[in-house]
């Protein structure tokens, strides 16, 4: 008789990509500033030393893998959720290119305030942290 493998932690869609709550964006947008992009435009390219980070508020922003030939959608950040480039924390360079997929509002917050920011909130610093950790297995 064949059994369902039990799921490792971290890999629902929700805990991959978690959504910050209207209170939890507040607070990141106090340390950040809002920002309107238009459908189409690049906010991260790939190989780029990670010094911001981003919350969708309204809109959706696109994760893709390029290559010479052609182009892969890897992920989809919708509103409440926030860009996987935790590079920003560690320092290291981007993988992924990072666009608008529609007109969108964001929270941009520098890599400094960031990381005083998951410094001293608890909350937030769990949430980022658990990302990050899933990041550096896959």
């Amino acid at each position: 008789m064949e059994s369902t493998p039990t799921p490792l932690p971290g890999l629902s869609p929700d805990e991959m990509f978690p959504a910050l709550t209207a209170q939890q964006q507040a607070r990141v947008l106090a340390h950040g500033r809002s920002r309107k992009i238009r459908s189409g435009e690049t906010i991260v390219e790939p190989n780029e030393q990670g010094i911001k980070f981003f919350v969708v508020v309204t809109g959706r922003l696109e994760l893709l893998l390029r290559s010479e030939h052609k182009e892969e959608v890897i992920a989809l950040c919708g509103p409440g959720m926030f860009t996987g480039e935790l590079n920003v924390l560690s320092g290291r360079r981007g993988l992924v290119q990072i666009r608008a997929s529609e007109p969108s509002e964001l929270i941009e917050i520098e890599r400094e305030p960031l990381q005083g920011l998951v410094q001293t909130d608890s909350e937030l610093s769990d949430i980022s942290c658990a990302l990050l950790s899933y990041e550096d297995w896959n």
